[in-house]
């Protein structure tokens, strides 16, 4: 698994290498960008288009990370809430019988099964 991982991710950095190169007259050009709102209007600084692509990836990044956060978090919760279930079960689990499931020997007292043979005569139906 290491070794695919290590495989997609030389992948990934040379078709983004490769993107870079083939397009570096773009990456390399100057724009500012306007943003007109309804009382206010703003012109960005001039800045090459590279700068303007890495903030959009890294935008992207950080919205797809707070998005599994809050699963995580979620997750991590409830894992909690079960393993106090858990423990709350291992505990009775392993908790001693209470003295009205044992008899006065102290050997659990059980009742026979229906249907169980009780050492009676009959052992099998009656003609």
């Amino acid at each position: 698994m290491r070794k695919l991982k290590l495989f997609l991710a030389i992948v990934f950095l040379g078709v983004f290498g490769l993107l870079i190169f083939e397009n570096r007259t773009l990456f390399g050009q100057w724009y500012a960008f306007d943003f007109n709102f309804i009382f206010y209007k703003y012109r960005a600084p001039e800045v090459v288009v590279g700068v303007y692509f890495i903030a959009v990836f890294l935008m992207g990044f950080l919205i797809a990370y707070f998005s599994g956060l809050m699963d995580q978090y979620r997750f991590r919760r409830n894992i909690r809430r079960l393993e106090k279930q858990l423990a709350v079960l291992e505990k009775e689990a392993l908790a001693p019988k209470s003295d009205q499931e044992t008899g006065a020997s102290g050997k659990t007292s059980r009742a026979p099964a229906p249907g169980a043979a009780t050492g009676d005569a009959q052992s099998g139906p009656s003609s």
